[in-house]
Formats: C-alpha cells, sequence, structure tokens
C-alpha cells in the first residue's frame, strides 16, 4: 500500500505511520514553497496552521497555502494515515490558478466526489504503467483542484485561535518589509521579548526572526516572477544587504534568486 512520486516541485505520497511519534520530521519547524493538500485518513490530534488549530478526523483535507507554517500534534500511540499532494500554482491551468486564489484552510470532504478523487490514485498507481503513472497523476490532480474549488461549504471552523500568536502573525504581515529585529516587534506589540519567543515557539515550532525571513522570501520570489531583477527585489522585500538575502532565499528555496 501507498506510493510516493515526486518531481520537481510535484509531490504525491500516500503513507501511514504506525508510531508516529518516532518520526521527528512530523514536529518540526514546518513549511513548503508550493501549495500542499494534505488528506487525513487515520489517527487523531490537532493541526496547526499559524495561530489556528483544527481537530483532525478521518476525511479532513487540509489546504496549505506556500510560505503557511503549520505543524502535527497527534495524540500517542494513534496511527497516523494520510495522503499529501504538493504542486506549484504556476504548473496548473491559469484558470484552476484563479479559482485557487479563494481556496485555504480546512475542510471536511468525507462522501464527496473529492474525496473519490484523491482516493482513485491510489487505483491509478496500481493500474497504470509506472513509466506514465506521473504525468497521469499530475493530470488526476487537475480535476482534485477542480473539486476542491466547488467545497466551499465544507470549510471547517478552527477549535481553537491563539490570540497572542495572531497579533504576532498580523503585525509581521503588515509589517514585514520594514521589520528589521526581534526588538522592534517586541516594542510595537508592546510584549516582552521573552514572551513573544515563547508563545511564537510554542505554537508554531518555529523562532519569529525565522519566520520573518521565509515570508520575507516568498514576497521575493513573488516579485521575481514578475520580471523584477534580485539586485532590486532585496531591498523591497527589506534585507539591509544583497548577500544576507541571497543566503537566506537559498535557504528557503534551496537554489539562487537569479533561478527563480
Amino acid at each position: 500500500m501507498g506510493y510516493d512520486l515526486r518531481e520537481n516541485y510535484y509531490t504525491f505520497k500516500h503513507m501511514a505511520d504506525k508510531n508516529p511519534e518516532n518520526n521527528p520530521d512530523l514536529y518540526t519547524e514546518h513549511f513548503h514553497t508550493s501549495y500542499e493538500l494534505l488528506y487525513f485518513l487515520r489517527g487523531s490530534g490537532n493541526f496547526i496552521i499559524q495561530h489556528s488549530s483544527y481537530n483532525l478526523k478521518p476525511h479532513t483535507l487540509l489546504v496549505i497555502r506556500p510560505g503557511v507554517y503549520h505543524n502535527l500534534l497527534l495524540s500517542s500511540g494513534s496511527p497516523y494515515e494520510r495522503i499529501v499532494l504538493r504542486f506549484n500554482e504556476m504548473d496548473i491551468p491559469e484558470a484552476l490558478r484563479e479559482q485557487m486564489e479563494t481556496v485555504g484552510g480546512v475542510y471536511n470532504v468525507g462522501g464527496t466526489r473529492l474525496s473519490e478523487e484523491l482516493l482513485r490514485l491510489a487505483v491509478l498507481h496500481e493500474e497504470i504503467p509506472q513509466e506514465i503513472v506521473l504525468p497521469i497523476f499530475k493530470s488526476q490532480l487537475n480535476v482534485i483542484i477542480a473539486y476542491l474549488c466547488q467545497c466551499s461549504k465544507r470549510s471547517l471552523n478552527a477549535s481553537y485561535q491563539d490570540e497572542d500568536v495572531r497579533r504576532i502573525i498580523s503585525y509581521i504581515n503588515e509589517n514585514l518589509t520594514r521589520i528589521q529585529s526581534m526588538e522592534q516587534i517586541c516594542s510595537d506589540l508592546h510584549m516582552s521579548k521573552s514572551l513573544l519567543q515563547k508563545r511564537f515557539y510554542e505554537h508554531l515550532k518555529a523562532p519569529v526572526m525565522s519566520y520573518v525571513r521565509t515570508q520575507k522570501c516568498m514576497l521575493a520570489e513573488s516579485l521575481l516572477r514578475k520580471g523584477i531583477p534580485a539586485t532590486s527585489v532585496y531591498l523591497q522585500c527589506g534585507f539591509n544587504d544583497y548577500s544576507s538575502f541571497y543566503r537566506a532565499y537559498v535557504k528557503v528555496f534551496c537554489h539562487s534568486p537569479t533561478k527563480s
């Protein structure tokens, strides 16, 4: 059972962890530079997306946008089975890309055609010759996204929202390009450095300034795609010099800004 197919920004995985607590990669600082669809099939726990926490149940579908931090809190001893799809928005048809702008969050898709199309990937993996299965999966992804864009009424509300973390993230989003230090954030939010670091790390498993650099790099990538040269982008995104921008960008995207 299961599959794991990858090519460039594409990932198609169906996997199960019988003892997920033994997999440390599930609980670390976590974000992707592409879209992620995570279809939760088995287990129990909570999934944190930014400042919001959602109760996980079978047939929960999480739609996670590029650069959005998320992490998992599984119930002890509970197996964890999921389907994971990742893709670059530029690799899907323009009409679907525009519709995806309105999609994000968490959905209950049990008993829907969307669920059927997600589960169909396993059938395709078994029945299609392996040398052509990846392009078939890419085509099936477009079908899945088309049905996803019709599922707005299936969206779920968060079970819990952390107000401190919401304030911090909102502040960062609104002031991203001018943020230069932790002290600046603390001063503007009237929070102590120790409290701000503690609350943010507890929720997102990421240091605050690491999150800020990631968001600056995500902004930079969107500007680079518009044809703005890297030597101009780094200043627009709030980096003090090109070398620090270059190092941060390579850490996030695993390639230089000139290759975006």
